[in-house]
């Protein structure tokens, strides 16, 4: 009786060393081995296809003229009549710079006139002032953002314009008179010196563009139909145009113009006359833009020439001749999680997450992958509804009690789940750093 009960008390003294050693163990497993994690957000990547794209226009070159200094009258990207005047061309840079003087002169006094038409009486309610305020500031902040510098001035004026006015219709206001009065006489000094100068007339009307390229006839707009890649290469290849008159500018006639571009023949393959595509310029500030397959001409080699129209007006496309672009044949909306912290654990593929110091495999279903990044979604069942765990075949391969696989379940990664990118010897349960 004795011995059985000291091999009791050994058995028991054993098992309890065992499971103190089988904690520290782990403990040390653990704290020894330090893991990276990321947390799992939202994000839209884009499949795209690279390539030089050459832009099209059915453009008309406003001639100068010869030895004269020349000062816009329209705006950069305003629409213009046939006829109407364009620019006034003088016979000096001083009689030039006067010239501009005087219209800056003028537009001042425009300003401060229509400060002085604000009253309180006109707004009873400042919603209105106050969301353009709002506007202007968010235009303001958006250039900014972007670093394209174009049209600043034009954006602070705008800015300062809203913000004046809703402080005189609050009864803030100030008495413009005499700055009117002292514009007016430097308006009027500016103009006298200036002296007479010789119109520009539009020869047609469009959108008026203070710039030119010497590419405008390279490729033709009539032609659009028939280019090809040994068009599109020429192209990219030619030299600008050499003038010795001189150019005040130019008028963009069509609404639509187009965009070129040689693709492999598989690529040019995937697409149907028709299909829309976003368009980014990566080394361009421009927000991406719109575009349709308009023509896929025959291939030469193992390119085609595809032809893109587009409908989308803006000062910056307006100016842009060639350019490197992606164009996105895809869009993938899910979680973005590095593709090296992808696991294959029980034939089935998923990433270790890290919650309470406790690492915990999760699985997905994978929409697109780079060898960067790969992003998945949510699980889904055979409806397509979203679940929060999916059962696999027990890999052990037992059975259950109707002879049939046993089942195991995994649950299903979830947003801001901490995604482990890098450790050793993980395995569901494991306690990590």
């Amino acid at each position: 009786m004795k011995n059985h009960r000291n091999r009791f008390r050994l058995v028991v003294g054993l098992l309890a060393v065992i499971t103190v050693l089988t904690v520290v163990i782990q403990i040390f497993r653990g704290q020894g081995k330090s893991v990276s994690h990321v947390t799992t957000v939202s994000a839209v990547e884009y499949e795209t296809v690279e390539t030089m794209i050459y832009a099209v226009r059915k453009e008309y070159i406003i001639e100068g003229i010869e030895n004269a200094f020349l000062v816009p009258l329209i705006a950069n990207g305003d629409r213009v009549a046939r006829g109407e005047t364009i620019a006034a061309a003088f016979p000096s840079d001083e009689a030039a710079r006067s010239y501009t003087e005087y219209l800056e002169k003028t537009e001042e006094i425009e300003y401060y006139n229509r400060l002085s038409s604000y009253s309180l009486s006109q707004y009873t309610d400042f919603t209105s002032l106050t969301d353009n305020t709002y506007a202007a500031v968010y235009a303001l902040s958006a250039r900014t953002h972007t670093g394209d510098c174009q049209d600043m001035e034009s954006l602070l004026s705008d800015f300062r314009s809203a913000l004046t006015a809703k402080q005189t219709a609050s009864g803030a206001s100030s008495d413009f008179t005499a700055k009117i009065s002292q514009l007016r006489v430097e308006a009027d000094d500016a103009l006298r010196n200036a002296g007479s100068f010789t119109s520009i007339a539009a020869a047609e009307s469009g959108y008026f563009y203070a710039d030119s390229d010497g590419f405008e006839n390279v490729l033709t707009y009539d032609d659009i139909s028939s280019i090809g890649v040994n068009d599109i290469d020429g192209a990219f290849s030619a030299l600008p145009e050499d003038r010795t008159a001189g150019v005040m500018g130019r008028i963009v006639n069509s609404f639509d113009w187009y965009f070129v571009c040689a693709l492999d023949q598989s690529v040019a393959n995937t697409f149907a006359i028709g299909d829309k595509y976003e368009v980014e310029l990566p080394y361009n500030a421009v927000d991406p833009f719109k575009a349709e397959v308009y023509r896929i001409n025959d291939a030469t080699g193992d390119r085609a020439a595809v032809v893109f129209r587009v409908r989308d007006v803006s000062t910056q496309l307006a100016s842009l001749r060639s350019s490197f672009a992606a164009i996105r044949l895809h869009a993938y909306s899910g979680y973005k999680i590095p593709s090296e912290a992808i696991r294959i654990v029980n034939g089935q593929r998923g990433v270790f997450i890290l919650r309470n110091n406790i690492a915990n495999f999760r699985t997905f279903d994978v929409l697109y992958s780079t060898d960067a990044y790969t992003i998945v979604d949510r699980c889904r069942d055979e409806n397509g509804e979203y679940v929060d765990s999916v059962k696999i075949d027990d890999p052990s391969g037992e059975k259950d009690e109707n002879g049939n696989p046993k089942k195991i379940t995994i649950s299903c990664l979830k947003l801001y789940d901490e995604v482990i990118t890098e450790g050793v010897d993980l395995y569901d349960g494991k306690l990590v750093n």
